[in-house]
């Protein structure tokens, strides 16, 4: 189970834990009675090598035993690899994910309008400016397509209504004094 050239080095605390969770798992599937699993798992605990470990897991499937790869190979022949050697395999070409999303924005000048014409509650002539701002908003929208459509529709709705409303109360008021 474990990579030639590797059942020699000695096995962490970790890699021990490692071979007790495969034969938990092994127990647990059925494939081992509760006596070899209580005399494997009493033989991880005093094991001192990769290949300790390996030879107590190597009939369960669970998978290869321990995360170490293979040995590099020799430079030369006949000789043992260098430490300059990577002990880990070569790593792919890279490979694209897929395009970044970016979200649409919401236009600013259509969110302005519906507050303009909110705060034409206050101050009825800032009515106007919201049904400015709001037309202005959709013709940008139309160009850039970015959202907003329903805010400068609606504020140029409560404009609209805000300016009739002024006009309404005004022209009267003009007219009769």
């Amino acid at each position: 189970m474990t990579h030639p050239g590797y059942g020699h080095m000695r096995a962490s605390d970790a890699e021990r834990e490692r071979a007790v969770d495969v034969l938990k798992a092994a127990f647990t599937e059925g494939r081992l009675s509760q006596d070899e699993y209580t005399d494997r798992v009493g033989q991880v605990q005093v094991s001192k090598t990769y290949g300790d470990l390996a030879g107590l897991v190597h009939d369960v499937p669970i998978g290869p035993f321990g995360s170490l790869p293979p040995p590099p190979a020799p430079a030369y022949p006949g000789y043992p690899p260098t430490l300059a050697q990577p002990a880990y395999p070569p790593v792919g070409p890279y490979q694209p994910g897929p395009p970044l999303v970016v979200p649409r924005q919401r236009d600013a000048l259509a969110v302005t309008s519906l507050a303009v014409a909110l705060a034409a509650a206050a101050f009825p002539p800032a009515a106007f400016a919201a049904v400015g701002l709001g037309i202005a908003a959709l013709a940008r929208i139309r160009q850039t397509g970015q959202l907003g459509r329903n805010f400068a529709i609606a504020g140029i709705a409560l404009g609209t209504l805000g300016t009739l409303i002024f006009i309404a109360l005004i022209v009267p008021a003009l007219a009769g004094g």
